[in-house]
This record gives structure tokens, sequence and C-alpha cells, in this order.
């Protein structure tokens, strides 16, 4: 699920593309903490995201767009930071990061958490990340939150949603250099 150049970071926490080196590094993260509310986990983890800190992997996002009460558009977020990392702020900045990136990057217009009531880190980060808490699944905590609309300008560089006219203009740019 995760793109090769995926690359974004706040200046403290960046997120990267995972690769299979990175399965080991993964599964040393695992703790009790980690089996409590995630279960036992993948055989070879593949998550959409890395969470790195001065180049030290923190931790792991990943989302998907197949759980049943899923709307159009949206996605559910699930996170892990590793147990020597938590308690510094690491999954609200990598939640941050990861709705930039939907919101340039994807036509994903909501991210959701669902979170065990019992999961008080976790149900402070989503708070902290900005979700509202909707209802109840499960005896699980729901949250949403939409993604930002993302349009900014320096006057010379624009950020936006990408659009389909963006591919037309890409296929002409490329027609162009392959005539000259």
């Amino acid at each position: 699920m995760s793109p090769n150049g995926l690359r974004i970071t706040d200046g403290i926490v960046t997120i990267r593309a995972a690769n299979a080196s990175d399965i080991p590094t993964l599964i040393a993260g695992r703790d009790e903490v980690f089996h409590r509310w995630l279960g036992e986990g993948a055989e070879a983890p593949n998550p959409f995201a890395l969470i790195e800190v001065a180049d030290e992997v923190v931790g792991w996002l990943d989302y998907d767009r197949d759980r049943e009460w899923l709307l159009d558009c949206e996605v559910n977020v699930g996170y892990n930071i590793f147990a020597p990392h938590r308690g510094k702020g690491y999954a609200t900045r990598s939640l941050q990061l990861l709705l930039q990136h939907l919101s340039t990057g994807t036509e994903i217009a909501t991210a959701t958490l669902l979170i065990d009531t019992e999961n008080h880190p976790s149900l402070a980060v989503a708070q902290r990340a900005g979700f509202q808490r909707v209802e109840l699944i499960s005896s699980n905590a729901y949250y949403k939150r939409s993604v930002p609309e993302r349009s900014c300008s320096d006057g010379v560089v624009a950020i936006r949603r990408r659009e389909i006219s963006d591919l037309e203009a890409h296929l002409d740019a490329i027609d162009d250099q392959q005539i000259q």
C-alpha cells in the first residue's frame, strides 16, 4: 500500500515508505501493549509508512478502506509507537503527516480511528490530533476527522489536491518533450 517515494516530515517526525528490510524492526517493536490492542500482528508486516525520528524507526502507520462501517472516501487508520518512544507526541505528529499526505496525494475525505475505550493513551492521541468521537462500535470509541482541504501558495509554488486535469497536463508535457 505504501508508495515508494513517500517521505514527509515536520522537521522532527518523518513518515516514509516501508520496505522488506524493515520487517525485523517492525517485529522487534512489538511488545505487551502492541499485542493487547492490536493482536498478534502479521508475520511479514507491511504498513503504509514507518515513523522515524532522527533516522530511527520509532513506529508505523497504516490505513485501510475495507471496514464495513466506512463510507466512500473514508479510511480507518492504525498506528503503533515502539515502547521506548511512547509519550513523546510522535503518534500525534505522524497522524498529522498522514493527514497531509491524504489531503494532497489521495481522494480520501475522512480519516477514522477505532479505539478500545480502555486504551487511554490512544484516546488522548485522537483528541490531540483533532479527531471527534462520533459513536461506539462494538464497545470501541469511533472517531472521525475530515482530511483538510489542502491548498496553499507562496505566490510561486502551490500545493493542492491532485485533479484529473493534472494528469492531462502531465501527459501533454511529456508529449511536448518527446516531440522536441
